[in-house]
């Protein structure tokens, strides 16, 4: 059991003898300070260490001098924060003609409105009318001015030759001087019936313009013309108005049935006397002649004439006989286009 133990000697001696001095080197014992040496120069190296932890510490300092661009380096960031903002008020710009793409939206809707206006005037065919106000020409010479000029001013002014009969209209007063009026000449072959625009009244009226009243070819003379009222009125609701006169004219007697008797409306322009408008409002003959009534709608540049037509007898009266047949019912339409000078009667059916 010893002889392994034996067996390990010779190694330990030769270790020994490799650690014996060699020639030339330090004795052994220097060799033992070394050992404490190492220790004194691990000192030293412990100063080395402090060495470089000293520079470590400029070190330190300039990384404070890195930090002082680095607050630079953070007021650019705020500059770039800045652009951002700017940015942000592009996004408020597409906005803003989002706004405006919604107006759009109500434009149509207005001009949707203007297409319901025309509508009635084209939707209304002459058999359907549209509806409006009836025009009451009682009420528009209400509304209207007259003059007070005496006969012996207006005969020296309108009238021609020595006719037997002479019939005067109220005259009508245009403003600034200026006045409308309607008169008839009859003799014994026949009147004529005109209208006239005036100058210089009332005290100095003189003839400024002068046209022919609407009327039958044939007027008697012993009745000839006989005036109601007139008016001035808008009828077409073009800025200008129109002069309405409202008269009868007779026709001479026939045999056994009598006079035809017209009653007329007609609207002509304040400016020149053009005829706008004209239509009977009755037409009466013999008790068993057919009669006629009409009624005149207005409705903007469209006017509606509506009317009845039956013998005399059965039309007029207030409660017709059981003999009496329905009276017959007549409608006609008349339009007036843009910048025309007249109405123009729709085609019927």
């Amino acid at each position: 059991m010893r002889a392994p133990y034996l067996a390990g000697l010779p190694v330990l001696g030769a270790c020994l003898l490799s650690s014996a001095p060699v020639a030339g080197e330090p004795p052994a014992a220097p060799t033992g300070k070394p050992a404490a040496i190492p220790a004194a120069t691990a000192a030293p190296a412990a100063k080395p260490a402090l060495t470089p932890a000293a520079p470590a510490a400029p070190t330190a300092k300039p990384a404070p001098t890195p930090a002082a661009p680095a607050a630079p380096t953070g007021k650019p960031a705020p500059t770039p924060t800045t652009p951002a903002a700017p940015a942000a008020k592009p996004a408020p710009t597409p906005a803003a003609p989002a706004a405006p793409a919604a107006k759009p939206t109500p434009t149509p809707a207005g001009p949707a409105a203007p297409t319901t206006r025309p509508a009635p005037a084209v939707a209304a065919p002459s058999s359907a009318p549209a509806a409006g106000a009836a025009l009451d020409l009682g009420a528009l010479a209400r509304q209207s001015k007259t003059l007070d000029l005496a006969e012996d001013q207006l005969r020296p002014a309108l009238v021609k030759g020595k006719p037997d009969g002479v019939a005067f209209s109220s005259a009508l007063d245009l403003g600034a001087g200026n006045a409308a009026i309607a008169w008839s000449e009859c003799s014994k072959s026949g009147c004529r019936g005109s209208l006239a625009l005036l100058t210089g009244a009332p005290d100095h009226p003189r003839l400024a313009k002068q046209a022919p009243l609407v009327a039958p070819p044939k007027v008697f003379f012993a009745d000839g013309f006989s005036f109601d009222a007139p008016s001035v009125s808008d009828l077409d609701g073009d800025g200008v108005p129109e002069i309405i006169f409202h008269y009868t004219a007779t026709e001479p007697p026939r045999a056994a049935l009598g006079s035809l008797t017209h009653e007329y409306l007609a609207a002509y322009s304040s400016k020149d006397l053009t005829l706008v408008f004209s239509h009977e409002l009755r037409r009466a003959g013999g008790d068993s002649e057919d009669a006629c009534q009409w009624t005149l709608t207005l409705a903007g540049p469209q006017l509606t004439a509506s009317g009845q037509c039956n013998t005399r007898t059965c039309l007029e009266s207030a409660s017709p006989a059981p003999t009496c047949k329905p009276a017959r019912k007549l409608t006609e339409l008349w339009r007036k286009p843009a910048k025309q000078p007249r109405y123009t009667r729709a085609p019927g059916p």
